[in-house]
């Protein structure tokens, strides 16, 4: 009966450890931090549209692409109905959603997992919510190993005289 508080107590610190589900801020947008991203959402409005830019390269992963990040504008590649489960995609820095020029959310998602084919969402409570669950994609993008720079090699002294 002696441990029974210090069970309870373990218990509470390892609930209150675990990710806690992104909350909405006042307007109804999801902006979570990089350290715990949220990677499974559910759909809950009637239909929810991916758009993509038509500049957006294969390698989506890769830094440096130069868009104009007008989301509204983008063409829909995408339609998902209510219910239906999205996979957040990180980036290499484990970000999932960004603001576009309205300082709108956006959530960068798979639309096909297999293929590692992306596109974005808009991100707030009207149209997504969190899901119960959140297991990473199975493809996590990592950044690569940088290649070892090799030892500056000093001359030997040259013998003197």
């Amino acid at each position: 009966m002696k441990r029974l508080p210090y069970l309870l107590l373990a218990l509470a610190l390892s609930v209150g450890l675990a990710a806690a589900q992104p909350r909405p801020a006042y307007n109804g947008d999801y902006w979570t931090r990089y350290e715990s991203p949220w990677y499974d959402w559910i759909v809950v409005s009637k239909e929810l549209a991916g758009r993509l830019h038509p500049g957006w390269p294969s390698d989506w992963a890769q830094s440096g692409v130069e868009l104009r990040w007008n989301v509204w504008a983008w063409p829909v590649v995408a339609q998902f109905p209510k219910g239906v489960l999205l996979k957040a995609a990180p980036d290499v820095a484990g970000q999932i959603i960004i603001k576009d020029e309205n300082n709108d959310s956006w959530l960068r998602v798979y639309r096909d997992e297999s293929e590692g084919s992306v596109c974005f969402v808009r991100c707030n409570k009207r149209f997504l919510r969190p899901y119960k669950t959140n297991t990473p994609p199975a493809n996590l993008p990592t950044l690569p190993e940088p290649e070892p720079e090799p030892l500056p090699v000093e001359p030997s002294p040259s013998p003197s005289p």
